[in-house]
């Protein structure tokens, strides 16, 4: 499963055809994935991720509302704007379409589920889209729950206050994983260096050839330039099964560290 974030394509429509017969727009694209991700101290969460595209090529207010519904017979709904769960638990959601004028959404719950033992159950999951005028459009993704232990960043510690720009940052191998990906902020402009969406940095798990285990700690030497002096940064490292599949994944806590204002 892999997440592709549609932005609004920009085009002329010269065609009344493509409004509904109320002159409203009408839903006509709507992807959908779902993938679970653990993070360090916390439950292991589920993610929703919607693209939807109307025919006025704008951000979809012409959603009247829009459901998923587990395998076990949990329904979340996010038709309000408040987003509401049938289980509500704590949640954390993005509505892009609103905010950001983008065509896609994410949410991430860990929200009790309807089964005996309240986890996050296998199977297929099913979105309905149903728009103003009544449209209705559905997409499923069937997926095996699994999860990777998250990462433990050892350098550099929390809090710390490093006198080079150019660190080595470390931490432990997660069994099963095969690479990991840096997340590295300057809290002090509040800028993203390394994320899914700007610079990605990979880091591939290196496996002893006797033996097979995979070699810990893991290192990243940080480039020069990339960090500079007198600044807050906070750092998270993800642990990945593969690249095929947003599942069997994990996040480390975020670390908070400083660069001294004579660091070199």
């Amino acid at each position: 499963m892999r997440i592709k974030q549609g932005f609004l394509v920009l085009a002329v429509i010269l065609s009344l055809g493509l409004l509904s017969a109320s002159g409203q727009a009408e839903i006509y694209k709507f992807k959908f994935d779902v993938w679970t991700t653990q993070y360090a101290g916390q439950p292991l969460q589920i993610n929703f991720y919607f693209e939807i595209e109307d025919t006025a090529l704008r951000p979809p207010a012409a959603v009247k509302y829009l459901k998923v519904y587990a395998p076990d017979g949990t329904v979340f709904d996010f038709s309000s704007t408040t987003i509401n769960f049938s289980n509500p638990t704590a949640m954390e959601y993005k509505k892009c379409w609103q905010e950001w004028g983008w065509n896609f959404f994410f949410a991430r719950t860990g929200a009790n589920f309807k089964n005996t033992n309240k986890s996050i159950p296998s199977g297929t999951y099913k979105a309905v889209v149903v728009d103003q005028s009544g449209k209705t459009l559905t997409n499923s993704e069937t997926f095996t729950v699994g999860s990777l232990a998250p990462p433990s960043i050892s350098i550099p510690s929390a809090g710390a206050t490093l006198t080079t720009l150019t660190p080595t940052f470390t931490w432990t191998a997660v069994p099963g994983a095969q690479y990991y990906r840096v997340l590295l902020l300057d809290e002090t402009i509040k800028e993203l260096i390394y994320s899914g969406q700007h610079r990605i940095v990979h880091v591939y798990q290196r496996f002893d050839p006797t033996t097979l285990k995979p070699v810990s700690p893991v290192t990243f030497p940080v480039p020069v330039g990339v960090l500079t002096p007198g600044r807050t940064y906070s750092l998270r490292v993800e642990a990945r099964k593969d690249d095929k599949s947003l599942n069997y994944r994990s996040r480390s806590n975020w670390l908070t560290f400083k660069t001294a204002t004579n660091a070199q």
